[in-house]
């Protein structure tokens, strides 16, 4: 299997007819790690820690699907996985050839292909072709809502039966309506907002309330410097100052439940990350793992 998608991944780059649009990342790695670094330091480490514990069932093919400059390639490598094949996609073409330097000079064991693409590639290929396992982080909370429903039945598509998956997103619960940031938003439904990385967290303006139709408008075409974010919402959000992470939940937000449920059954779901404003109280904002098994 893993010499047949490199055939379909090498034609499809030679007659360049992946049918990618351009696309720009609208921030750069650097203001995003400095925001990371501000409101949760260990968000890295425990999202892969999960994305690990998924990985060590047996695989052949894995697809790390808007896998930005690689930092989670090096999850997929080990002496087992000598003949196994990892696939990164990514729409931003720049860093998809970064990612493309990470995976050359990283992983030792692996095989590798990365393009620069998105989920026409998975959509396109050849019926035979299959993959094991499919990472998903932090994509879906930065695409439209038609985009997620595409992506997640282009995933269900493309994992063979049994396959798992993986999707790690943004969460939000009902008290973050205390924040003088969330505009309009009514503390009942999805949070989509934009966020101006140059600014501070704490700074007026640095989350901008958007509607659904707005957000669904902004992912398409994200403005440089502002990222469209939607914070899937959690009714029954926990006191971010009493748990402790990870913390597994008995099901994922109702918005995206409602996506995978006729796809995929949910094997684990997990808060793995709570945000905090410098210099403010811990907020009910975070991002929660979902490991997903295809039905």
């Amino acid at each position: 299997m893993p010499s047949k998608w490199l055939k379909y991944l090498s034609l499809l780059e030679s007659n360049d007819r992946r049918g990618k649009t351009p696309y720009e990342y609208p921030v750069s790695d650097e203001s995003t790690n400095i925001r990371l670094q501000q409101q949760d330091p260990n968000k890295h480490k425990l999202e892969q820690s999960l994305i690990g514990k998924m990985l060590e069932d047996p695989w052949q093919v894995a697809i790390d699907f808007g896998c930005g400059t690689g930092a989670h390639f090096f999850l997929f490598d080990g002496p087992k996985q000598r003949r196994n094949l990892l696939i990164g996609l990514d729409p931003d073409c720049k860093r998809a050839k970064w990612a493309e330097q990470v995976a050359e000079y990283r992983l030792q064991f692996l095989r590798s292909y990365v393009t620069c693409g998105g989920i026409e590639i998975l959509e396109n290929a050849p019926e035979q072709l299959k993959a094991d396992v499919v990472l998903c982080s932090q994509v879906l909370g930065h695409v439209s809502e038609k985009q997620t429903l595409r992506i997640i039945k282009g995933f269900h598509r493309i994992l063979d039966k049994n396959g798992r998956c993986g999707l790690a997103i943004p969460v939000i619960g009902s008290a973050f309506k205390e924040n003088p940031q969330v505009g309009a938003w009514s503390g009942k439904e999805d949070f989509t907002h934009l966020v101006a990385m140059e600014k501070s967290p704490s700074d007026q303006g640095f989350r901008r309330y958007l509607t659904l139709e707005e957000f669904n408008q902004a992912a398409k075409t994200p403005e440089p410097g502002l990222l469209p974010v939607r914070s899937f919402f959690i009714p029954e959000f926990p006191n971010p100052l009493k748990i402790k992470l990870p913390l597994w939940l008995e099901a994922p937000p109702p918005t995206i439940s409602k996506i995978i449920q006729p796809f995929f059954r949910v094997e684990k779901c997990a808060i793995y990350s709570i945000h905090k404003d410098p210099d403010s109280p811990v907020l009910p904002l975070g991002d929660l793992f979902i490991q997903l098994r295809r039905k």
